[in-house]
């Protein structure tokens, strides 16, 4: 819910709270506002550089995940390289472990160890969308100038002030950033997504940020999908590389 205008009175408080950069995020052209914005939240993870370095990363953890009335356990292994370099493998209940991989325009998937079979056209549009999402989350197309992006309101995020970034993705509707106007951390995104051919909203919360390699990260996530619990991961755990080898995504 909107509390107050995000105006001018906020962007006279990051003014005198820091120099502007030099540097001018948005492809919609300079906005101050937007600037400053980016950089306070640059600050809080670590800086700029560290930012960028956290691009190519792995993150293991584990959590829970409904499934209408069941609760399955499972833990997960991303690992990704861009916005279209991805592996993800998932066990379920210690038992069932699924991976999916994206390469550019080509998907796989395998379970239980069977040989890997090529992602239909569907479910790669789905997955790739994610991975896009995820993407953005890491921040660096936003302080590459990559999408037109937008202020929000200030809104109410876990109870606490958020300030809202809305990235204008070209052919689907926006991902809304919410950082905390304490921290300066990303503590939501919000997104509309496709899960097994249907739409969903997605809500999802970023909690107990930690260093890792001088970056600060979550290492809690809760996902919301129409405003219903999804999935809690935790123990959250990344590791960061200077480079990724395209074969680790390819299909074995």
């Amino acid at each position: 819910m909107s509390v107050q205008p995000l105006g001018r009175r906020f962007f006279l408080g990051l003014v005198a709270s820091g120099a502007v950069w030099p540097l001018s995020f948005g492809s919609q052209g300079p906005n101050p506002e937007i600037d400053l914005l980016l950089q306070k939240v640059m600050e809080a993870m670590g800086g700029l550089e560290k930012v960028k370095k956290g691009l190519i990363r792995r993150r293991t953890g584990k959590g829970k995940m409904k499934n209408g009335e069941a609760e399955i356990e499972f833990k997960e292994d991303i690992l990704t390289g861009g916005q279209d370099k991805l592996r993800f493998t998932l066990v379920l209940n210690n038992t069932t472990p699924i991976t999916i991989g994206v390469l550019g325009d080509k998907g796989w998937t395998s379970s239980n160890g069977n040989t890997p079979i090529p992602m239909l056209p569907d479910r790669l549009r789905e997955v790739k969308q994610e991975a896009l999402v995820m993407h953005l989350a890491t921040l660096v197309p936003l302080i590459e100038n990559k999408y037109p992006m937008k202020l929000r309101n200030l809104e109410s995020v876990q109870g606490r002030d958020s300030l809202g970034l809305e990235v204008l993705v070209p052919g689907q509707r926006p991902v809304i950033f919410h950082f905390d106007k304490g921290t300066m951390l990303l503590v939501k995104r919000t997104h509309h997504s496709i899960e097994g051919g249907k739409p969903v909203l997605k809500e999802v919360f970023h909690r107990e940020f930690v260093e890792f390699a001088g970056l600060r990260l979550p290492t809690r996530e809760t996902v919301l999908q129409d405003q219903k619990l999804f999935v809690d991961v935790s123990e959250i755990k990344y590791t960061l590389y200077p480079r990724i080898e395209d074969s680790f995504f390819e299909k074995p």
